[in-house]
């Protein structure tokens, strides 16, 4: 699965995704969601989710990690 944005709504997270193979669009819904892709692809899924397609963002990275 390949996720592409998120969406809130009466205390749920939808989760919109499609298929890696096939592309067939999908989506799930959950109380909580834990975002964790990584730098680019975590601020990508972000600025999808709040259409934010013409926002400048400033990438800061330490080159770092934690386990949450």
């Amino acid at each position: 699965m390949i996720v592409d944005r998120l969406s809130e709504s009466g205390g749920e997270v939808a989760i919109h995704a499609r298929n890696r193979l096939t592309g067939e669009s999908l989506a799930f819904s959950a109380a909580k969601v834990f975002l964790g892709c990584g730098v680019i692809g975590t601020t990508k899924i972000l600025l999808e989710s709040l259409e934010a397609f013409d926002r400048p963002v400033t990438l800061k990275d330490s080159q770092y990690f934690l386990v949450p």
